[in-house]
């Protein structure tokens, strides 16, 4: 027997054309004090997003494969650097998760957390916001459970070439919180080889979100779906599908901003093949695809705004294009260059956009 090393350290760099520089480090210990338990702390940063995490997790809190974990963060978010509307969240929170093995492929989890929000608005911040503020305040202490499901079932972890993988969730904020809402997603990725060498491949994923308000409580719009972008549909500016907001009365920026909405529909298809002249298909992976995508809300928070209600499919953005991802020695470095099929006024048309990040 030989004794491996079950410690680990991580530092990050990355670069995104919506976050910017991105900057994340992180610790890890699989056997902490000898326990077998899991112990980590990570640090993010970037000009959306600054946070701190700690975590701790018991892999075989019970004799038949249950695990529990805790953790602790501290998050603050700009939503004006990322291109949507001008506020920001301060966040911090704990939660307890159980996770149950229901198989080799398939996992039940369970979180119980509770957060504190603080909206934080400025001269800019949109009608939107303001009201929502004005209504129910600025300030929450909320208590919520989140369900998890997940399957997995792809042949690898990076750049699969057969397989599934699928994951649904359920958030819904307890009683005695300041907020009322349920948050239910789903996630999945398909992918087929079309020939025996695996360079010709086809795959498929979508992604599916509906949120609302139970009680006579409003919906929280900080808790709404954003997408678009290179890890959502390319061929948008990130974060820029669905409905946008209300400039305020006398601001000196009157342009709208995206404000994300309680429905989401996303997905797309690629047809993976070689590179001319390159057969390592696990260092590259050039595609050709369609993207689609679409953000819509059910209610609007200001009456007689740029906000339009409603679900409609026929409203769904379309785009088309040429993928490429490199497994470099920092990392994995995305490229696309995609076209907006059915641009229209307002669209934020982003055709060409990348990603670079990793540990190293």
């Amino acid at each position: 027997v030989e004794e491996q090393s079950s410690g680990n350290f991580t530092a990050s760099l990355g670069f995104s054309q919506t976050e910017k520089v991105i900057l994340e480090f992180g610790i890890s210990q699989d056997n902490f004090l000898g326990t077998g338990n899991r112990v980590s702390a990570g640090i993010a940063q970037s000009d959306v997003k600054k946070e701190i995490r700690l975590d701790y997790t018991n892999p075989f809190y019970t004799v038949d494969g249950v695990s529990r974990g805790f953790d602790i963060y501290l998050r603050e978010e700009d939503f004006d650097e990322s291109s949507s509307s001008k506020y920001k969240i301060n966040e911090y929170g704990a939660g307890v998760t159980f996770g149950y093995p229901i198989n080799e492929y398939q996992r039940l989890s369970m979180r119980l957390g509770i957060e504190n929000i603080k909206i934080d608005p400025n001269k800019e911040t949109s009608q939107e916001v303001t009201k929502y503020i004005s209504d129910n305040g600025d300030k929450f202490t909320n208590t919520n459970a989140t369900l998890y499901w997940t399957e997995n079932k792809l042949n690898r972890g990076i750049f699969p070439t057969e397989g599934h993988k699928q994951r649904v969730s359920l958030e819904v904020a307890l009683p005695g919180s300041d907020l009322r809402y349920y948050k239910l997603a789903y996630n999945g990725s398909w992918i087929k080889s079309l020939t025996l060498d695996e360079r010709w491949l086809i795959g498929a994923r979508g992604e599916l979100g509906y949120a609302d308000s139970f009680g006579n409580k409003d919906f929280p719009f900080f808790k709404n779906f954003f997408a678009g972008g290179i890890g959502s549909m390319r061929g948008v500016s990130g974060n820029t599908l669905g409905p946008r907001d209300t400039p305020k009365i006398g601001a000196s920026d009157q342009d709208t901003d995206p404000l994300g909405g309680n429905v989401m529909v996303t997905g797309g298809v690629d047809l993976i093949f070689p590179i001319f002249g390159e057969d390592n298909g696990k260092k590259y992976r050039t595609s050709l695809f369609v993207d689609f995508g679409g953000i819509y809300a059910t209610e609007c928070i200001v009456s007689g705004s740029n906000c339009k209600t409603g679900v409609e499919l026929g409203d769904l953005k379309y785009s088309t294009g040429l993928g490429f991802t490199w497994i470099t020695p920092i990392g994995p470095l995305t490229f696309s260059y995609a076209k907006l099929l059915n641009k229209e006024d307002g669209d934020d048309e982003k055709t060409f956009d990348f990603t670079l990040g990793g540990s190293f």
